[in-house]
């Protein structure tokens, strides 16, 4: 599980870092910033 967790580091904010990442857009970035 402890392997698991650390993939997820990236995708921390409910995956919301993972959206704006696939997203060239600075705006999606702000938005998971936001959250």
């Amino acid at each position: 599980m402890s392997r698991g967790k650390s993939n997820s580091h990236s995708a921390r904010p409910v995956g919301g870092r993972a959206v704006w990442a696939s997203l060239p857009n600075g705006e999606t970035f702000e938005a998971g910033a936001a959250l």
